[in-house]
């Protein structure tokens, strides 16, 4: 395998997602491919379905929005053929959307943001003024839509979603076992 291989980014906040999303892999390369000079990060190589995924991850202590730029941009440089780069861990202030307990979000599932006709579907929170004690999350922002690709599978695994077997209940339980130990 090498650097043009790998078509999709992978980008872990935390340790527990890094194992996650080890997990997932249908198969993962062994091989280790050099980065270009300028690149700390550290990576594992796989496969999901036909997709080559190098999975990087934060430095660990570091969190919040400058450090994942500076992973991201240099997972970039060294896989210079990524279509994409997914940032793919806590969302931290996805709502509870409706009262039906069945219809809330769980450890686990997987959020795309949705966009509608005035709002690109991603808002931009950071933690702003103290509230009782507390820092109450600011809106500071609104970012672009997820691309036409994305948008496009998961209206597909919507429409699928329920009339035939999934992986997915393997890949949990696999989780599962990984981060146990």
């Amino acid at each position: 395998m090498a650097h043009q291989d790998y078509t999709i980014g992978w980008i872990c906040v935390v340790e527990p997602e890094l194992i996650a999303a080890r997990a997932v892999l249908d198969h993962t390369n062994e091989e280790k491919l050099p980065t270009v000079d300028g690149d700390s990060n550290s990576y594992t190589f796989g496969q999901i379905g036909r997709h080559n995924v190098v999975i990087a991850s934060l430095p660990s202590g570091t969190y919040g929005t400058n450090p994942a730029a500076v992973v991201a941009t240099q997972m970039a440089r060294s896989f210079p053929d990524l279509r994409f780069v997914l940032l793919v861990g806590i969302g931290g202030g996805v709502p509870q959307m409706t009262s039906d307990p069945d219809d809330d979000i769980h450890l686990g599932d997987v959020v795309v943001s949705n966009p509608t006709y005035h709002l690109g579907g991603v808002i931009q929170y950071d933690l702003g003024k103290m509230h009782q004690g507390a820092p109450r999350p600011t809106q500071i922002g609104t970012l672009n839509k997820p691309p036409g690709l994305i948008r496009t599978a998961v209206a597909s695994l919507r429409a699928s979603h329920g009339f035939k077997s999934s992986p997915l209940e393997e890949h949990l339980v696999k989780m599962a076992q990984q981060y146990r130990g």
